[in-house]
């Protein structure tokens, strides 16, 4: 379910993004307010993950759902917040922490999907 719901986010994000892009004057920027609502969702679908990631990490989630769902959530949701940071940057990485923190971004969000596959969490939904 949370494969579908990610898709679907994805999806409408492409297609609110693409005119965006394709009809800005300056080109898609991150001050603007569509990049600034990429912005927001992608960082509150990051906050989402961190916070999955440490509910999975306990035993008891305490009557919030099954930890696997939890641990979907965390790797789909995760992985959707990678294109919304790059639709709010127009897709250009700005300066030196900029650049290393997306890379880092991408390189744990590749690595992560890769595990997952391998212990085949996220294709069980």
């Amino acid at each position: 379910m949370v494969f579908s719901i990610s898709i679907a986010i994805l999806a409408v994000c492409l297609a609110i993004y693409v005119p965006y892009a394709l009809t800005a004057a300056r080109g898609p920027t991150g001050g603007s307010a569509l990049g600034l609502a990429f912005g927001i969702v992608g960082f509150a679908f990051m906050l989402f993950a961190a916070a999955a990631g440490r509910t999975e990490a306990s035993a008891n989630v305490g009557g919030w759902g099954r930890a696997q769902a939890w641990m979907r959530g965390h790797l789909w949701l995760g992985l959707l917040a990678l294109p919304l940071i790059l639709f709010h940057g127009g897709f250009h990485f700005g300066g030196t922490l900029t650049r290393i923190l997306m890379w880092l971004l991408i390189v744990h969000g590749g690595e992560r999907s890769v595990l997952a596959r391998r212990c085949r969490i996220i294709y069980r939904d």
